[in-house]
């Protein structure tokens, strides 16, 4: 339904009057009625006002908002919003419970697996001929599955290689698979090296892997150090391979079984033969060898080789609870603070990266634990500075309000504790742990960088940013807060 359509429906549902809402709203007669025809798009604060003199839901407020940025931004645009809305709600989640399933009843599902051996590998169930066991519905499929990967986290320093269709690897709970062998600490000194096959039609539709990504993002970001993603992607226009399956295209290969699938999700096929999975192996890494990257894991070891094969960049944006200390700590701060080894690279760094167009977005929250903590950081830096040096830095906050610092509404976007992430915009996009510089996620994908760059370059973006007036205020109040402290110091 097209935005004026539905408006006009929630108003005749509605007690109030036509002329009631101009007179509430003050927007003008005409416009209002230009509004009510389609013939003219609100403003943000418009919609905003008649909603305000609406008795309406939380539902029927997101529809009306939701109808209104699709129209006014154009479909393509509009996903671009919501697909990083969304990936920055992943990101800002906090982890998953896994214990907290624990107690469910359980589904049909895990009654099934319950009744499986605990290794598919040396089962006689359904075997049709040696070294082969046969599925024959997506919940034999899926309870199979968590058996054979469970099977595969026992091996050392495993190599797990995926082929399936985005929509076929959330049918069989692959993601969710691997999500709770990892947070339960099973899954370790793995690669998983994986194809995503973008089933599109269109080739200029690209809603179906801003959607795969976003919800890769969230069975990654709970992570093992020990994991290396590797995750590519071919669509339907790729002609990669000759020798797919006919009756099992997709498949899950490990170091000695490999799980084969059909379109449907309804039949699969386990082989043992290890002349099949070298077979398999090779067909991987010949469509592996002409599929485009996605996203891909590195540590800190790994990161000088990135850095040295990256374009450099013109600008960046960074999303971080706490202000980083790239933008804000001076060679000053780095004598007083930092050991004497790390000094020089530690300047070079910060000078590196204040030379850059650099903006920074952080929380409210994350200053106000700044100013009481005392303790600047960011990945691979922490120091404890005193309170003098704490009001500087809140100054320089206040100061750059007008520059190069936003603060996020985290009612509407949260922020993790957990994670940096930095968008170099139109090249590529980092995911960096803020404790330790042991996982490193990188997307280079060129729909997804620009799907990201619009959403922060477009003005829409300050739906998420905290009025100024209000975040100088508080910061006034924090630095208030730390010069009382001196004062009574010294008494």
């Amino acid at each position: 339904m097209s935005f004026h359509s539905l408006l006009n429906s929630i108003i005749d549902s509605q007690s109030v009057t036509k002329n009631s809402l101009i007179n509430e709203t003050g927007i003008d007669r005409s416009s209002f009625y230009q509004i009510l025809s389609g013939k003219r798009i609100p403003t943000k604060d418009q919609i905003t006002s008649i909603i305000r003199q609406l008795d309406i839901s939380a539902a029927d407020e997101m529809a009306l908002y939701d109808a209104f940025y699709l129209e006014r931004l154009g479909e393509t645009n509009y996903h671009y919003l919501k697909f990083t809305e969304k990936c920055l709600r992943v990101i800002g989640s906090p982890y998953i419970d896994t214990n907290a399933s624990n107690n469910q009843t359980p589904s049909r599902s895990q009654e099934l697996q319950n009744k499986l051996p605990d290794n598919p590998i040396d089962t006689d169930q359904s075997k049709a001929a040696t070294g082969t066991i046969l599925y024959h519905s997506t919940d034999e499929i899926i309870c199979g599955l968590t058996k054979f990967l469970i099977h595969a986290s026992k091996k050392e320093n495993n190599h797990l290689q995926v082929s399936l269709p985005f929509d076929l690897s959330s049918r069989i709970k692959l993601f969710s698979n691997i999500h709770s062998l990892i947070t339960s600490g099973k899954f370790q000194n793995a690669t998983i090296s994986q194809i995503l096959h973008f089933q599109t039609k269109n080739s200029d539709d690209i809603t179906e892997k801003l959607d795969g990504f976003a919800t890769l993002l969230e069975s990654i970001l709970t992570k093992e150090p020990n994991i290396t993603y590797n995750i590519y992607y071919y669509s339907n226009e790729q002609k990669v391979s000759k020798n797919s399956g006919v009756l099992f295209p997709f498949y899950i290969i490990t170091d000695d079984a490999s799980l084969l699938l059909n379109a449907d999700a309804n039949k699969g096929c386990l082989l043992t033969d290890p002349s099949l999975i070298g077979f398999m192996r090779k067909e991987f890494d010949s469509v592996f060898d002409h599929a485009k990257p996605f996203l891909s894991s590195f540590s800190q070891k790994e990161l000088p080789q990135f850095q040295a094969k990256s374009i450099p960049a013109e600008e960046v944006i960074f999303i971080q609870k706490h202000p980083g200390a790239c933008l804000m700590v001076t060679d000053d701060l780095v004598e007083k603070y930092v050991p004497e080894e790390f000094k020089e690279t530690l300047k070079q760094h910060f000078h590196f990266m204040q030379q850059m167009n650099a903006s920074e977005g952080i929380t409210l929250d994350g200053i106000r634990e700044f100013a009481r903590n005392h303790v600047i950081s960011e990945s691979g830096f922490y120091v404890e500075a005193n309170t003098a040096d704490i009001i500087n830095a809140l100054e320089q906050l206040k100061s750059r309000l007008d520059r190069n610092l936003f603060v996020l509404d985290t009612e509407k976007i949260p922020v993790s504790d957990n994670w940096a992430f930095l968008l170099y915009p139109d090249q590529y996009a980092l995911l960096v742990p803020n404790k330790e510089l042991d996982f490193i996620i990188c997307v280079s994908d060129p729909d997804i960088i620009q799907a990201l760059t619009y959403t922060f370059h477009s003005v829409d973006f300050n739906d998420f940013i905290l009025d100024k007036k209000y975040v100088k205020h508080e910061l006034q109040k924090l630095i208030s807060e730390n010069q009382n402290r001196v004062a009574d110091s010294t008494l």
